[in-house]
Parts: structure tokens; sequence; C-alpha cells
């Protein structure tokens, strides 16, 4: 067995702990922020300061992809996140069990309260250890081979294997490279999103969820209202940062009136009252990484997983799930390699390859197309039907499962990361309906159920 040392503690590195411990390695975990969480899962969002976690106050949702991992490998984790106040609901907003697997669902909660029962259930791990206040400021390398890391005061803790989960801002790479290592360049695009979250509570005691995530779609903004744990959701605004009117909507005011002036969102605002002040969250972007040098491992003992590893745009919920994915994959890799060799560095690479580079791909595509939009029509501009055939396809078959339920199933398992874009796109069925859609000359504008830029403007005022 190994000694395992894991760069940060949020839902990456905690999972990547447990996987590792539960295979009988030794896992020491560092984690920056000092504080430990609160037993409460209330006191966690209010209280639990979490720096390092720039969107720790932004609504997650985790997908059944994530749940099935969960339930294959800690069910127990899952259970205790619903014990915990998690709203386990289909796309309908029917209540199901952790260990229900004939339909897809949604596990609904705020992150800290998650965040704080995965950290317990790995604290009871007698092979982990959680050193917090520690921050990494560097690698330890040796002949080709991380063997550790460095602490800000210089300190070095040895490890046969470095796990890198500290995140989206992530600095490994560039330790690395200060010390001559050649690394592929990073993929990254800016995707000029700009969110507007404000948590509320419901007060009304009927209130039914309805469908999952609540949403509504304008040409220049997205709406969504996700639920989370207990009574709690979260109402969020997308606008373009080219938007010349989104200083306005920082004012709790305005984004309520905005958000109770669209008829799918009236009755989540009238049952419920406001818990937070607006959360700000932009600089977001997409972003893969790996440790490779021309296809080829550039170092050994050290792996990227989690959103050091990849990170997308946050609006389709699929983080967590990854996450879980790699930190899976990492500890089967280490039932038949050795922490140190190279081969357990390009079979997770190749493996990352192959298996999450699509939802990559898919994502920064529709991304880079929904960006333009906003910032097109923001700013005086047209709404413009797409271009391209992947992308006329895609708005297609939208419209085709607004009318088919069938296809709105294959749609759903895209959703959750249970179906490729290419395994969807060569379902026959979904073709012929895709197919009609186009040949019936229907606009492939987007399904528009939010105000209009006028309409949107005069509630600014």
């Amino acid at each position: 067995m190994s000694d395992v040392l894991v760069i940060g503690a949020g839902f990456a590195g905690l999972y990547s702990a447990l996987m590792l411990a539960r295979r009988g390695h030794a896992v020491t975990v560092l984690e920056k922020d000092p504080e430990a969480p609160p037993a409460d899962g209330e006191a966690c969002f209010t209280d639990w300061v979490r720096r390092g976690v720039a969107q720790a106050r932004q609504p997650h949702i985790l997908l059944n992809r994530a749940a099935r991992v969960l339930q294959d490998e800690t069910p127990a984790v899952l259970a205790a996140f619903a014990d915990a106040g998690a709203n386990l609901l289909t796309a309908g907003g029917e209540r199901v069990a952790p260990d229900e697997r004939d339909r897809l669902f949604f596990t609904c909660s705020r992150r800290l309260p998650l965040e704080a029962v995965l950290r317990r259930a790995v604290l009871a791990e007698p092979q982990v250890e959680l050193r917090t206040g520690e921050e990494a400021s560097g690698l330890v390398l040796l002949n080709g081979r991380v063997r550790g890391v460095l602490l800000r005061d210089h300190t070095e803790i040895r490890a046969e294997l470095v796990v890198d989960c500290a995140g989206r801002w992530s600095r490994s790479r560039d330790w690395l490279m200060a010390e001559g290592v050649r690394l592929d360049p990073e993929r990254r695009q800016d995707c000029d999103f700009f969110y507007l979250t404000q948590w509320r509570r419901r007060t009304n005691a009927d209130f039914s969820w309805g469908g999952v995530p609540g949403r509504a779609e304008s040409a220049f903004a997205s709406f969504r209202c996700f639920p989370a744990d207990g009574a709690v959701f979260a109402a969020t605004m997308v606008l373009s940062m080219h938007d010349p009117l989104k200083a306005k909507c920082r004012k709790s005011a305005v984004f309520e009136r905005v958000f109770g002036a669209i008829p799918g969102f009236q009755r989540w605002l009238e049952g419920s009252e406001p818990i937070s002040e607006l959360e700000v969250t932009a600089r977001i972007e997409n972003c893969w990484r790996s440790t490779l040098d021309e296809k080829r491992p550039a170092v050994s003992g050290f792996v990227l997983l989690g959103d050091s590893a990849m990170h997308t745009n946050p609006t389709l919920g699929r983080g967590v799930a990854l996450a879980l994915l790699q930190a899976r994959q990492l500890a089967d890799l280490l039932e038949r390699h050795d922490a140190g060799s190279p081969d357990l560095v390009a079979e997770f690479e190749t493996w990352r390859s192959d298996e999450l580079s699509v939802w990559y791909l898919s994502q920064a595509a529709a991304n880079a197309r929904r960006s333009e939009e906003m910032r097109h029509t923001a700013t005086g501009g047209e709404t413009q039907e797409p271009v391209g055939e992947q992308a006329r396809f895609a708005a297609a078959m939208a419209i085709a499962a607004a009318e088919d339920p069938y296809v709105a199933e294959r749609a759903l398992e895209l959703f959750h990361l249970l179906a490729t874009p290419a395994e969807v796109a060569a379902d026959l069925r979904v073709r012929k309906a895709a197919q009609s859609v186009l040949e019936r000359g229907v606009p492939l504008r987007p399904l528009t159920s939010g105000p209009g830029r006028t309409e949107f403007e005069r509630m600014l005022e």
C-alpha cells in the first residue's frame, strides 16, 4: 500500500481520500483553510469560512452520475447526505430514496452542509490524516518524480503519490514548469458569464418543487431556481459580462422584481423569503489541464484531479460528478500500478481523455455559442439562429424534447452524464424527431420563457 498526499479538502480531495483509504492506502490531506465545519448544517452555510472555495455559496446540484458512484462505492455517504437534509428529486420534483436506481434524480443541497458530511466520513477512516491551515507552496521533485510537497514554512512532506485537488486555481503546473518541466499547454476558454444568486427559504408548507431545476431563458440571460436542502433554494440569474445592465441587477429589490415577474418563478418567490444577500461569481472559464508532454508523462508520482484537472462553467452542475469518477478511477489504477510508476500517470491521463474530454469539449462548444448569443443580444443585436450542423441539431433536439417524451428522456440522460452527445445523436428515434423539426422549418431560436429585452429594461427602472 502507498503513502498518498492529497492537496485540497473540497469534494474532489475528500472523495479521493475516502476511496484511497478504503483501498488500504495511507492518506494525508492538506487543506489551507483552517476552520473545521460546524456540526449544524445551517451553521455550515452561514458561518463556515471557506476562502479556498470561491464557489462555496453558489448553487450545487449533484447529477445522477454522481449518485451512481456514491451508490456503488459509498452508499452510506449518499444516505448521510439525505439525512442531513439533501432533497433527492427527479426532474419532475418527485422525492426518491438514496437507493433508487430505476429513476434518474438530482441530489439537491447547498454545498457546505454536504462537504461537512463528507469530511466527517473521511475523518472516520483510520488511514486518513487531515491537516488544516497548511498550504502547499511547491512540489518536491527529484529525478523526474514528485516526492512530496513544500509548505509555506519550507517544511517538506514526503509521499509516494501527490494528488492535486486544489481546484480551478491550482498552481502545481506553474511549480513544475518553474523547475524546467515541459508540459502540454492548457486548453482554456473564457465564458464571459456573470452569476447572481440569492438564497431563499420556502415559507409555504404546501409548496411542491415542480420541474428541477426551475428554468427560464431569454436570449440575453438565463434564470434558474435550484432546490437545495430542506426548504431552501437558490434563485440564480446569469448575464453576459458585457451586459450594460448587470450592475443594476445587483440590487436585491431589482433582482427579486425580475424573478417575480417571470411566470414560472412567481410561486417560488411568493412562497419564500430571502436568507442571503446576493452572491456574485464572475471570471468563469472552461479549462483542461494535464501532466503530459507530447502525450507522455512529464513527471511521475503526481496527478491532477477534479477542478485542478478540468473545470467547466458550473451551470450544468458537472463538476462533482466528474470529480467522483476521477477519484474512483485513480483508486482502481493504484490497485494495478506502483504509486510512482509513469504507467499510472499515463493510464490515468488516457482514461481522462477517452472518457471525460467529451464532456469538456461539448460544454465548451455550447458555452461559446451561448456566450456569444448573450453578448450579442445584450448589446442591441437580434437573436440569430444557430450556425453549423452540430449546433442546429442540438437546437432541433431541444425543440423535439418539448414535444416527445422519449426525446426528453434521452436529453435527461445526456444532462446526467449517462449518455454522451454522440450516443444520443446516434439514436434513430431522436434523429428522426430532430429531423422532423428541421423539415417543418420550425425557427431554431432558443425556447424563450423569460422576459424580452424591452420588458427586462423596464423592470430595472
